[in-house]
């Protein structure tokens, strides 16, 4: 059983540092009582929810101290480990979704490339990058959702695309399988891209503590940027 915290909820707010005062509540004394908060693990259920739109709780405890209905007490206690777990699970979200770009990053300047524009929409991340010989590269990365990591084996989509106004090579269209790089004339002007569709398992490099192991990722988006690059050199 997980042990209470004890989180005194008069003076100050516990989270924003409010003078209790403003409610309207103040004690005779400056005894004040401890407000017991159980110690909180973040639970799939709070990885979905911060996918899901923020809502007002029903109830919201008015001050605390000396003589504070105990209801009252209880219903401010449960009230904040609800909000720690929601908090908690937003950072895990934003932190794991940071580390998968920052190894993208990563790799795109291993491989010579420079960051040159980005932008993010609800579901992906649009990365592009250029380097000093005139290729240029974009990449779609899916963005993880709370939703993916209560799940444990979920996966984003990630597609790659190198283009070269200096190749004059053959075009492919390939054969139609998974993970085939495809070679096709840019739209204007000269040259052609090479380009890749896949799917990274999170699995395959966020564990059980939602540490992301970027060194592996970096590793294989540098090989799918090598191969594209290599390819368009032939």
């Amino acid at each position: 059983m997980a042990q209470a915290e004890p989180i005194m909820a008069s003076g100050e707010d516990v989270a924003t540092g409010i003078d209790s005062g403003i409610f309207g509540i103040r004690s005779e004394s400056d005894s004040t009582d401890a407000i017991e908060v159980p110690a909180v693990d973040v639970t799939p259920a709070d990885l979905e929810a911060v996918d899901m739109p923020a809502s007002e709780d029903g109830f919201r405890a008015a001050g605390a101290g000396e003589g504070l209905d105990p209801m009252h007490a209880e219903a401010f206690s449960e009230l904040i480990r609800r909000s720690r777990a929601r908090a908690d699970a937003a950072s895990i979200v934003d932190n794991v979704d940071s580390a998968l770009v920052a190894a993208v990053d990563a790799a795109a300047t291993a491989e010579g490339f420079s960051n040159a524009a980005r932008s993010d929409s609800g579901e992906r991340h649009d990365l592009s990058y250029s380097s000093s010989e005139g290729v240029s590269m974009s990449v779609q990365l899916g963005k993880v959702h709370g939703r993916d990591l209560a799940a444990g084996d979920a996966e984003v989509p990630f597609g790659v695309s190198v283009s070269s106004s200096g190749y004059g090579g053959e075009l492919s269209l390939g054969g139609g399988r998974h993970g085939e790089v495809v070679v096709v004339a840019v739209e204007s002007g000269a040259g052609a891209s090479a380009s890749v569709e896949l799917i990274l398992g999170l699995s395959d490099y966020v564990d059980a503590a939602y540490d992301v192991d970027s060194a592996s990722l970096e590793r294989d988006v540098r090989s799918v940027v090598a191969t594209l690059v290599h390819r368009l050199r032939g």
